[in-house]
């Protein structure tokens, strides 16, 4: 699982708990990837094995890598919002893509959504 994915489901997860008091909450299933739009990939998912906050991630769709170095993120419910970044610690290079992200997952009877993009640069086949 891509650590900056990881990032924003433990955000996500967090917020939620804080909307339920006195509840006790299983921790979420893990995600497996994370289905983004990307200019010249359409809608594919991303992957990873790495644990770090920007640790690559690959397009299942093909061979390529997705090097993240910029997500925004808005997590909301019936409850309101809250909205972050996370900015890798260097330039985000000229070729760099954004891509965008809308999920929706449940926790209880509570449904929220996950909406960002992802600024990554794609490499070929390692």
């Amino acid at each position: 699982m891509n650590g900056v994915i990881r990032s924003i489901c433990l955000v996500a997860a967090v917020v939620a708990a804080a909307t339920l008091p006195g509840s006790v909450l299983a921790a979420p299933a893990a995600f497996e990837g994370l289905v983004v739009t990307c200019p010249g990939y359409g809608q594919t998912t991303v992957t990873s094995p790495g644990n770090g906050a920007f640790a690559p991630g690959f397009l299942l769709d093909g061979h390529d890598l997705l090097i993240p170095y910029r997500v925004d993120y808005t997590l909301s419910s019936d409850g309101g919002s809250v909205s972050g970044s996370d900015v890798k610690g260097s330039p985000i290079p000229l070729d760099a893509i954004t891509c965008t992200f809308d999920v929706t997952f449940h926790i209880g009877a509570t449904a929220y959504g996950l909406v960002g993009s992802l600024t990554a640069v794609v490499r070929g086949q390692p």
